[in-house]
Formats: C-alpha cells, structure tokens, sequence
C-alpha cells in the first residue's frame, strides 16, 4: 500500500476530535518519502559543482603553464642583459634591451642640455587684469620659424588665466605662475620651451607681457637660454638636444643628471633565464599534482 493511501486511511479512521495534529502527521509522512529524493539530488549536484570546480582548476593551471612555456621562446628576453652606472648621480640607467652588448662605456659630461626660458613683468596679482578683460592673442615663434598662436580667451586675460591657455595649447611650451617675494604680492610668469640649441623661441602678444626675446632684446636677458648636452662618449665628442640618450650605448638608453664622469657597464644576465625555468617547474608540478587528484576517486582534496 502506497504512503498516500495509508495517509488517507489513518485520516478517516481517527476522525475529529482524536487529539492528533492530522495536517502534522500528514506533512511528516510526506516527508519521510522526500527526504532520501532531496539528498539523491543534492549529492548529484554537488559531485556535479566539485568536477566543475577541479576541471576549472585544471584550466587555469595548464593556462598557466602554456604562459610559462611561451615565456621561454625569445632569446633576446632570456638573454636580456643589464645596464649599471658607476655614478647614478651624474649618468642614470633607464632601460636595456636584448640588443646590448657586454661592454664598458666612459662617459664624461660637460654640460647638460638646457630650454629657453622667459619671464614676463611683474604683477600684483594672479588675477590682474592684462587686457581690459578682452581677448588677445600670444604667438610663440621658434627658431625654425614655427609659429604658434595661442587665443587667451576674454575674461582670461590675468596671470593665471594666461598659464593656463599656454599649457592646455599642448605645443611644447610650458609656464608656470611664481610668487617673487615672500609676501606673495609679486608674480611672474616663466615660459619654458623644449631643449635644444635648436628650441630658442620669441614671443609677441598685445598687450605686451614684458617677455624678453633675445639677449639681444635691449639688453634684456632670458632667465635662461636653450643649448645642447654635451658629453665625451669613450673619448669622442658628441653633442645631443635632449638629456634623455638612447642612441649612444645600443640597447641602452639613460638619462644625463649633472656634469662629471661616469661609467656603464653591460653584464650578461643569467637570473632571468633561471627565474623563468624555476617558474615553469613550479607551475608543471602544478599541474601535475591536479592531474593526480582528478584521477584519483579516493582523493580529499577540496
């Protein structure tokens, strides 16, 4: 006789009034034939969820250990040498690629290459008004006869107002707002070009914002001029636009730092290669070890 039917008839036989909680008895019954179905379902779920979880498991180590492998296929990166300098202060390493040779180089700066810059009169205030609060135009021609023209917008025609128009134009020029005394109530504008004996540049504006073009500018002087690095590189002079050299040295680039000597020296570099491989082993074991416990109906892992 089937669960229902003993239900029912237990049902009727006790009647009203027996003292027994018929809708309690008859939850408990049903629940006695579904209980062993909820944990048949609930074990098939979860053997389910745990190879899904090993499987991933599995995926991301192989996934690993593919990267590992493809980590070992350029030479040049497992050869990879290593740029040091003698004198940081003076000569400073910033990159070495695979294309660098062992060596030894002297290096001896003379002078560092510098940008012109520019200062302007002097104002009260950073919010002084230059133009009435009109609209104007500042053009900054270079030494090549590159022209560049910069709207300074109406209401902007104060101090600050002027810096910024420079530098959101993004052609190169930079300028900066700087107080001239300790009260704060002296200000000037510093315009910067690129350096470069080749990055001089002039600058013209209505109004007149007292930049000093050329030494030769009635006598003004610009607060500096734009000139080359200079440097002897394992004896030869050579001269460069930019303190930043990567075309010296192959496969190294540095930056110039101040005037001295200094040297840099190209070593083979062996720890790459054998950080990569001791990688790879760890990760193969990985896998391996995955591998095993997958295939093992015994295993406790989690």
């Amino acid at each position: 006789m089937s669960v229902d039917n003993v239900a029912s008839n237990v049902m009727s036989s006790l009647g009203n009034g027996s003292g027994i909680d018929i809708k309690k008895l008859a939850r408990d019954l049903a629940d006695v034939e579904k209980a062993p179905k909820e944990e048949r379902i609930t074990k098939s779920k979860e053997a389910a969820e745990a190879k899904i979880s090993a499987i991933s498991v599995l995926k991301y180590n192989v996934t690993q250990l593919i990267a590992q492998f493809n980590g070992l296929n350029d030479a040049v990166e497992l050869a990879k040498p290593v740029a040091t300098s003698s004198d940081t202060s003076k000569v400073n390493i910033v990159s070495t690629d695979g294309s660098a040779a062992s060596s030894a180089a002297s290096l001896n700066v003379t002078s560092l290459a510098s940008s012109q810059n520019n200062r302007s009169d002097a104002f009260s205030s950073t919010t002084q008004s230059l133009n009435s609060g009109s609209a104007f135009v500042l053009t900054l021609t270079s030494g090549t006869g590159s022209a560049t023209t910069i709207n300074v917008a109406s209401g902007n025609d104060t101090p600050t107002g002027i810096v910024s128009a420079i530098n959101a134009a993004g052609a190169g020029y930079r300028a900066s707002l700087i107080a001239t005394d300790a009260s704060a109530t002296s200000y000037r504008i510093l315009l910067a070009g690129e350096t470069g004996a080749d990055n001089s540049f002039t600058v013209s504006s209505t109004p007149d914002l007292g930049f000093h073009d050329t030494a030769n500018n009635g006598g003004a002087t610009n607060s500096q001029n734009a000139s080359n690095a200079a440097l002897e590189y394992n004896g030869l002079a050579i001269a460069r636009s930019s303190n930043t050299l990567n075309d010296v040295i192959p496969g190294v680039t540095f930056n110039l730092r101040s005037t001295g000597a200094a040297t840099v020296n190209v070593v083979s570099d062996r720890a790459t290669l054998k950080t990569k491989l001791q990688d790879l082993v760890l990760t193969y074991n990985d896998v391996q070890f995955a591998l095993k416990e997958l295939s093992d109906p015994e295993s406790t892992e989690d």
